[in-house]
């Protein structure tokens, strides 16, 4: 695990397209595959006279960490369905003279980021990683750290330290967090919308359904962003990932208590599956993953340490076999999008039902829960009394 005091800056030179640019560069990513060999992750800042391309920093990454394709092909998606997402991409790297080979190149998240991408300068609130921070290893140990995911003192702030804004975002995310802490279904749903924006939310759960992992939502991972101008929090999609989990799993396997206590609101809950229902059916998903894997399937073996079994955490023995692993990724994003049609076809309606009685009379209480993209209307209610 790479700690704060690794995080150490050096001056660096980067030359691009013939201009040349002024900066600092240090190692970047919490785990060892990004350093342990010749070929590491790297993260750059660029003085604030003097951006790279209008960008503060961004992020140079081994492009095994996002799985070659499935990061890049994620976000192109994400954005076409109005979700707020970092410039990505792919980058050819020289490093000292040296041939590096192919880098994936993601912006960091901060105020240049939402001004060129013409959102207002409010907030972005994200993990403190205190969970990597205090991770100590012991043999035979199999305890996670406990992230307390309803706390504000959890988080972080990536715009604002002081003034007007920051203190209006704060409160919010108090309040926010607060209203989640309760996981009372009722009020949560009858609250969730001043806090929320559910369609963007909606969306960016159906993309970890679509690619069949949970794992954008990890503290350390999940990013929300603040609008000012309308009171509102959304999602930042960032590290998706791809294995072939069903939405049922999908919902099972939610451990961020923040989007778990959220998606206890049916109108939530009725937003996915609409979000889901349009992606299936309006998004070409895998010709997404099968164009970006061929933007990059030439230059996947040259540079310094191309993909070789040999190194810890990269790559494939050959050129066939890494195709072959494109091949199986693409079988899994087809069959996770079979599964959520399947999923969406089985329209069933839950409802909880409950009868207080007292005297003179007595109180009939009844939730009903839909699940699928269609509209519920109750057209008739009969009710048997059984003595």
């Amino acid at each position: 695990i790479l700690q704060s005091d690794a995080k150490k800056w050096f001056p660096a030179t980067v030359i691009h397209a013939d201009d040349t640019y002024a900066s600092r560069i240090r190692i970047r990513g919490d785990q060892s595959v990004h350093w342990l060999n010749k070929k590491k992750s790297w993260r750059l800042s660029f003085p604030k006279d003097a951006l790279f391309q209008r960008r503060r920093s961004i992020n140079l990454i081994v492009p095994t960490d996002k799985m070659i394709e499935v990061e890049e092909a994620a976000n192109r998606i994400g954005r076409g369905l109005g979700l707020l997402i970092p410039d990505s991409g792919f980058m050819w790297v020289r490093q000292n003279r040296v041939d590096m080979g192919l880098y994936f190149w993601l912006e960091q998240v901060d105020k240049y980021l939402l001004e060129r991408l013409e959102y207002p300068e409010g907030e972005v609130f994200g993990g403190d990683d205190i969970g990597f921070e205090r991770i100590t290893y012991f043999e035979g140990a199999t305890d996670q750290p406990t992230v307390h995911d309803f706390n504000p003192a959890a988080y972080k702030t990536f715009i604002h330290k002081k003034g007007e804004v920051a203190l209006g975002a704060q409160k919010r995310w108090h309040d926010f967090l607060a209203l989640l802490s309760t996981k009372d279904p009722a009020r949560i749903e009858a609250e969730i919308d001043h806090f929320l924006a559910i369609d963007q939310f909606a969306n960016w759960y159906a993309m970890m359904v679509v690619f069949g992992s949970s794992h954008a939502q990890s503290l350390d991972n999940l990013k929300w962003y603040y609008d000012p101008t309308v009171g509102l929090f959304e999602p930042i999609l960032y590290d998706v990932q791809m294995y072939e989990d069903t939405p049922v799993q999908i919902d099972k396997g939610i451990y961020n208590k923040v989007v778990h206590s959220i998606m206890l609101s049916p109108s939530v809950q009725m937003a996915r599956a609409r979000a889901l229902h349009g992606i299936v059916t309006e998004v070409a998903v895998a010709d997404t993953l099968e164009a970006v894997y061929r933007s990059i399937e030439p230059y996947l073996f040259r540079g310094v340490e191309p993909f070789d079994m040999d190194l810890p955490g990269v790559g494939r023995h050959s050129w066939a076999d890494m195709h072959y692993s494109h091949e199986r990724r693409r079988e899994i994003l087809d069959g996770n999008v079979a599964n959520i049609k399947d999923w969406l076809a089985s329209h069933r309606v839950f409802v909880e039902a409950n009868y207080q009685a007292h005297d003179g009379g007595g109180l009939l209480a009844m939730e009903i829960f839909p699940q699928g993209v269609g509209s519920i209307a109750l057209q008739e209610l009969a009710i048997a009394a059984i003595r």
